[in-house]
């Protein structure tokens, strides 16, 4: 029961050891947030990818956390369309938490 399923893009992997990444993915399926919470002493960081003919994702913006150890990218989401970001860091402002809301500008 149940269709089946293809790959589309191509595998991401993180980019060096202890980045455990993870994803978000826009309801449209053309926009992605890669991030990880342990980049640079648990700054963290997120990236925002874009499916381009259906074949390649393409890397559009990142984000990076302010603070070392606020761990940015703890949680991720995205608008339908992938135009809007939230990202959240549990452990900035002295371990009270902070989330940002990100819109994108625009530009290339």
């Amino acid at each position: 029961s149940g269709g089946e399923f293809q790959q589309r893009g191509q595998t991401l992997y993180g980019f060096r050891e202890g980045d455990e990444v993870k994803c978000t993915l826009a309801n449209n399926g053309e926009r992605m947030a890669m991030f990880t919470k342990n980049r640079d002493n648990k700054t963290g960081r997120v990236w925002i990818l874009e499916l381009r003919s259906g074949r390649e994702w393409v890397e559009i913006g990142k984000i990076i956390g302010k603070e070392e150890g606020e761990k940015f990218g703890n949680c991720v989401s995205l608008s339908d369309d992938g135009t809007v970001v939230a990202i959240g860091a549990p452990f900035a402002n002295n371990k009270r938490g902070l989330i940002r809301i990100y819109v994108e500008n625009g530009g290339s």
